[in-house]
């Protein structure tokens, strides 16, 4: 009887480990991939502010020379 208990818990935290590895590494992975989501949202961002930063300045300029006109 005891060997079988034995191997049942020997099954039991086999089980558990390998998920554990599972889960571990699935988690890894997923920030990596929320970090690489971050990096390109920061570029994409930076690239909308200068976009915005020429469109503001361009209206600015038209302003100044309709107030001039």
């Amino acid at each position: 009887m005891d060997t079988v208990m034995e191997s049942i818990l020997q099954v039991g935290l086999i089980v558990v480990s390998i998920l554990g590895i599972v889960f571990l590494l699935i988690s890894t992975l997923q920030m990596f991939i929320l970090t690489a989501m971050a990096i390109r949202l920061n570029r994409f961002l930076k690239k909308q502010k200068a976009l915005l930063d020429v469109v503001g300045k361009f209206s600015s300029y038209i302003n100044f020379f309709k107030k001039k006109g």
